[in-house]
């Protein structure tokens, strides 16, 4: 396992980190974007290997997640050291396109709660792509999580009335709509999506999906702030 404060690419993202909480601390939060220890072993084993260890083995598979949460906890809460608002964590082992309930609720959300509970900052789990909606109740009352970033495709009324009204919500038009998609496309999916949530106070609009491509184009971006100044100036 790797020390985070000599491994050269962990050191980049970290010095990475700083500065951008050094130029726009005062005008925006900046996030840092982690895994879990239940989705780091995918990034050492592959998912055909992690799978089969969870499947097939589930005690050892135990056995390695929980020997990550210290790993995870020393790049989360330095993170939080270096001045990041919140961790955004994508929660690939508790994706419905990925593992079933049982594997949520037997394997996943104990480790996960385990290792949140000892964070010191707020969480936000990301969808990764595909709708999060059908697992939501089992990811509920996890310790640390503030916000839900949730799927074009997950209904966020739903989302809603399953998580109560503390948690925020973030949503809004896909990636794929910003790159491909008219300026006009793009604003008026985004005033959809407002027009949605109007008595919700704790959402906020955001691209469903992972980054942005490159080449998007930049008034695709702009029609997003130009729908939420111009929906809120009618309010």
């Amino acid at each position: 396992i790797p020390d985070p404060e000599r491994q050269p690419h962990l050191v980049f993202v970290r010095e990475a980190l700083r500065r951008m909480v050094a130029e726009h601390r005062d005008q925006v939060p900046v996030a840092a974007l982690f895994l879990t220890p239940v989705d780091i072993p995918m990034l050492v084993m592959g998912m055909d290997a992690w799978m089969d260890a969870v499947l097939f083995d589930r005690q050892a598979a135990r056995r390695i997640a929980r020997g990550l949460i210290p790993f995870f906890l020393s790049v989360a809460n330095g993170y939080f050291d270096d001045g990041a608002a919140y961790l955004v964590l994508p929660c690939a082992f508790a994706s419905p396109s990925i593992v079933p309930r049982t594997i949520v609720e037997q394997f996943s959300r104990p480790i996960m709660a385990e290792a949140l509970a000892q964070l010191r900052g707020p969480v936000a789990l990301h969808h990764l792509d595909p709708p999060l909606l059908p697992h939501l109740d089992l990811l509920a009352g996890l310790p640390a999580v503030g916000g839900f970033s949730l799927a074009s495709a997950d209904n966020l009324s739903q989302a809603r009335a399953l998580l109560g009204r503390r948690p925020i919500l973030l949503g809004g038009p896909e990636v794929r709509l910003l790159r491909q998609g008219s300026t006009g496309e793009v604003e008026a999916a985004c005033r959809a999506v407002l027009e949605d949530r109007r008595d919700d106070p704790r959402f906020i609009l955001c691209n469903s999906g992972a980054d942005l491509w490159l080449d998007t184009p930049p008034e695709n971006i702009h029609a997003v702030r130009r729908a939420v100044e111009s929906w809120a100036s009618e309010r």
